[in-house]
């Protein structure tokens, strides 16, 4: 791949390159022995004295981070360039330094590469070594490669030599030739990392000439100024801009830039990073100069340190002072006037002061070259608090250098933007708990007011078609009466959603620029107002007004955080309107549903109400009282549990399906396991984070007072006797509806004639464990409880107030109530004959009904009763078992005729067959009759009939006989 005419070519370049500096004619060697070789990369090393760790000079086709390791390499390193320098010979080696590149960088892979490294000869012994990455080479590279280093030894006797304490030369080539003396003064700045954008003073233009930058057109961004700087040097430079970062030191960089005729000129940078309390780095302040000619550093660099700002001091080892600039004794005259000639005046103070002192230098003597950073706070002369101090020192040699800012501007700054910082987060946290617009306006006068020191606070939210004052702080009642009478509120329609947000610093100014309302908003007596349009997705939601009592300006800062809090304070109040108007749907959804118009079952008189002290946010709680044959009633009460449209609908679903399941007429047990399975309730019971419905269910039989009660986790309900006495119903308590598969106990009681059952979705035990009556409960129910029963309804009306009413505590809010007066049917309205299980039965009935019409005086009903009866007590001594119950019962309205048997097969009606001799006779019950059913009881089943009477009429009663007739 090479030839002899190559490599001399190469070795008559290096030998003729017109280049003035050590670090240049290394760097240009080691280029041609990269490529000489065909090498991934190489550098050179500078020896520095003898037990001095060789320095790295030049770096070739290696990044950063790479090159970095062999900074610094100790002479007795197992690395090739340690080896070939103490042996005077090439050497190859395939160890590297200690540390290494991320698993899976690109860079990681070198290391397996070795190194081949040459001594370079000067007149005293070996001055430097040269390197190249690559496998171990043949013979004829070697011999090439030894006679470029020997090229390269023979130049650097006539080259400049870098000065001990200069940069690391890799990091910072020297220029190529010697610069133009400029007198060029300090340029002072400031990057702000978020915007790019760079501050300085005027004395900055001579050093933008020198960048090629217009100083009048210059756009202040950093990326431009950073363009300017020479290729080579770009990377070294962002480098140590990442490592002052992350060591949070000082950034001292310098490098070379182009102006517009194509030189180079050196510029010298040094400066602090700034970070806020997170640690991100958002300000970079600090300084530059020119330093093309280090004969006019030599001239301007002691002027510019003795007036320097800050305050300079130069320690020995003994931490004596031999030099202080003219802002250090300024300083001690200020704080040790009895001893002006004390320079460390500033570490006076006592005891603190002392160790501050202590503190700073022990630092810098221990921080082998390294930049200290040491904060404190010292008394002031003239300030009533103590002023913070940042004082930077590191040592040089035996002397240590300290440097003093006063940062009690910044401190003061930190403690503003950190306490700012939690009052934003407050509002911002209660911002996200508004639930309705009017929490949102609250939130901004309790916030928002004492972080701008606001007086007056209006909030104003947009409908439809009017503009409604939902906040307001500040404002006596009849001042916002005339603020309404003025329309002054319905101005802020006029304006496009984009306006922006404005400042009235003056009666004056409001006048100027709102003619039309500055008489009226002046009336207040205000001095000054921020009109602030809130709106979302282009569409004006409201307006916020703050105003002062006193002149006050507001700075960027303010107007910058209010308008970001107007933004939340728009998104709550959207969503605060979007809440109301889907709280008000669920409502009317909510009423549709509910079943508020109770009917009037047999022997129970019942009312229903829902807790009246607060708009209910809670929809899925309700009653109802569902009439069954047989004159009995199904008391009901349920609980959704939550919130929102949602609820109101599964509330809806819910009772539906209890109604229709309750119509089956199925034991308590059964039915409550039904519902329990059923979609709504395993739809609702999929939410974890939600409670799972809750009922009871109470079936009472007016014929004989008897009640059973189931709960599901549903509070147990009160009974209250006619004589006053209120006592808890021992209803066992399951699992609520969804929450497993264990079975329901049903309680079982006999009920007084005249007793009132309270069921609630809330407790209204004394202890919420159901074993006492709340007393005040109790004396609201023994009042209903007793009462003739014509009276009964509006005594359970009024019953329902009181309960609520003389809580204590009020119950949750959408808790439902029912109060039902369980009365009995009249013994002269029933009568009853077992008959039995043989055909003459069918006779015997038909006789004992025709007597029992005829006592009540409805002969007019005979020829229907007995068809069906005979029909109902055939197929039961056709299809079941005896002994046979026939029960007739005069209702208000119509007439029940009931067959009891032992059997459970429950009747169906089949097609109609012409040709079958059988099969019509439950057809013509159900053609014949107004209704008909059949439900199972504990040891059969029932059949019966309803016949509607032709009128209400004064009815008569039967007058006895039970047996057949």
């Amino acid at each position: 791949m090479f030839d002899d005419a190559a490599d001399l070519i190469r070795l008559g370049t290096l030998a003729g390159a017109e280049v003035t500096a050590e670090v240049e004619l290394l760097r240009l060697a080691v280029q041609h022995a990269v490529a000489g070789t065909g090498g991934l990369g190489g550098f050179a090393h500078l020896r520095q004295g003898e037990g001095v760790p060789l320095r790295l000079a030049t770096v070739v086709g290696l990044p950063v981070t790479v090159a970095g390791r062999w900074d610094r390499l100790p002479e007795d390193s197992p690395t090739a360039p340690a080896a070939a320098l103490r042996d005077g010979a090439p050497r190859w080696a395939a160890a590297w330094p200690p540390g290494g590149e991320p698993e899976g960088s690109a860079w990681g892979a070198v290391e397996r590469v070795g190194v081949l490294a040459l001594p370079v000869w000067g007149d005293d012994g070996p001055v430097g070594v040269l390197s190249v990455l690559t496998a171990d080479p043949p013979e004829a590279r070697r011999a090439f490669l030894r006679r470029l280093a020997e090229v390269a030894g023979e130049r650097l006797g006539s080259v400049a030599h870098q000065r001990p304490g200069e940069p690391t030369p890799w990091r910072r080539p020297t220029p190529t030739a010697a610069s133009r003396t400029r007198s060029v003064p300090v340029a002072m700045w400031s990057w702000d990392l978020a915007t790019g954008l760079m501050e300085h003073g005027p004395e900055a233009a001579p050093l933008l000439l020198l960048a090629g930058l217009d100083p009048e057109r210059w756009d202040h961004r950093a990326g431009t100024l950073m363009a300017r700087v020479h290729p080579d040097d770009r990377p070294a430079v962002e480098a140590d801009v990442r490592r002052a970062i992350a060591e949070r030191r000082v950034l001292a960089v310098e490098f070379r830039v182009r102006d517009t005729s194509g030189h180079s000129n050196w510029l010298s940078l040094r400066g602090q990073f700034r970070f806020d309390a997170r640690g991100v780095p958002t300000r970079l302040e600090g300084h530059s100069w020119d330093i093309t000619s280090s004969h006019s550093v030599l001239q301007w660099l002691p002027t510019l340190l003795e007036n320097h700002p800050d305050p300079l001091y130069t320690f020995l080892a003994d931490r004596e002072v031999i030099w202080s600039n003219r802002a250090a004794n300024a300083m001690a005259a200020t704080y040790a006037p009895d001893r002006p000639e004390d320079v460390a005046g500033w570490f006076l103070g006592g005891r603190a002061g002392e160790e501050n002192a202590r503190a700073v230098l022990d630092a810098a003597f221990a921080s082998a070259g390294r930049l200290v950073t040491h904060e404190f706070t010292a008394p002031a002369a003239e300030a009533p608090a103590p002023r913070a101090w940042r004082a930077r020192s590191g040592r040089i040699g035996e002397h240590i250098a300290v440097q003093l800012m006063d940062i009690s501007a910044q401190h003061d700054a930190e403690r503003a933007a950190v306490l700012r910082a939690q009052q934003v987060d407050r509002f911002r946290e209660a911002m996200a708990r508004a639930v309705r617009a009017r929490d949102a306006a609250a939130a901004v006068a309790e916030h928002v007011l004492p972080m701008v020191g606001a007086d007056g606070l209006l909030v104003y939210q947009y409908q439809a078609d009017a503009t409604e004052l939902i906040g307001s702080v500040g404002y006596a009642p009849e001042r916002l009466r005339e603020l309404e009478e003025s329309r002054v509120a319905h101005l802020g329609r006029r304006f496009p959603a984009s306006e922006a947000p404005t400042f009235f610093g003056s009666p004056e100014e409001l006048a100027r620029r709102r003619p039309e309302i500055a008489d009226v908003v002046r009336a207040g007596g205000r001095q000054a107002w921020f009109s602030l349009p809130l709106a979302v997705a282009n569409e004006k939601v409201g307006h916020c007004v703050l105003s002062w009592n006193q002149p006050h300006d507001l700075g960027t800062e303010e107007s910058s955080l209010l308008a970001t809090l107007g933004g939340l304070l728009a998104q709550s109040l959207e969503r605060g309107r979007l809440f109301d108007r889907e709280h008000s749907r669920a409502q009317a959804l909510r009423e549709a549903l509910r079943p508020w118009e109770l009917p009037t079952p047999v022997g129970v008189t019942a009312a229903a109400r829902r807790h009246p002290l607060r708009q209910a946010d809670r929809f899925g709680s309700w009653s109802a009282a569902l009439p069954l044959p047989s004159a009995r009633t199904l008391l009901i009460s349920a609980s959704i549990g939550r919130d929102g449209l949602e609820a109101a609908v599964a509330m809806g679903q819910l009772r539906t399906t209890v109604s229709e399941l309750a119509r089956l007429d199925q034991p308590l047990d059964e039915l409550a396991a039904q519902v329990s399975e059923c979609e709504v309730v395993n739809r609702l019971a999929r939410d974890p984070e939600a409670p799972c419905p809750t009922l009871l269910l109470a079936l009472y039989d007016a014929t004989s007072g008897r009640m059973d009660a189931l709960s599901a986790g549903h509070p147990v309900p009160l009974l209250t006797s006619p004589d006053g006495r209120t006592e808890v119903c021992r209803v066992p308590v399951g699992v609520p509806l969804g929450a497993s598969a264990i079975p329901y106990t049903t309680y079982r009681t006999e009920v007084a004639p005249g007793s009132l059952l309270c069921v609630s979705t809330a407790s209204l035990t004394e202890d919420g464990a159901g074993e006492r009556p709340a007393p005040v409960p109790a004396g609201a129910l023994e009042a209903a409880a007793g009462a003739p029963a014509e009276r009964a309804l509006p005594l359970l009306e009024e019953g329902c107030a009181r309960v609520w009413e003389t809580l204590d505590e009020p119950p949750e809010s959408g808790a439902a109530l029912l109060l039902a007066r369980l009365d009995r049917l009249p013994p002269g309205r029933q009568a009853t004959t077992e008959l039995p299980c043989a055909p003459a039965s069918a006779g015997l009935a038909r006789r004992w009904l025709t007597g029992r019409l005829a006592e009540l005086g409805l002969e007019s009903l005979a020829f229907v009763a007995e068809l069906s009866v005979s029909e109902l007590v055939s197929n039961t001594v056709r299809h079941a078992s005896g002994p046979i119950r026939l029960r007739l019962l005069r209702l208000t309205d119509r007439l029940v005729v009931e067959v009891y048997d032992r059997s459970q097969s429950a009747p169906r009606l089949r097609p109609l067959n012409l040709l079958a001799e059988e099969g019509r006779g439950l057809l013509l019950v159900a053609q014949t009759a107004e209704a008909w059913g059949s439900f199972f009881t504990e040891d059969g089943k029932c059949i019966w009939i309803a016949l509607a009477l032709e009128g209400p009429g004064e009815a008569g009663a039967f007058e006895g006989g039970a047996g057949p007739g």
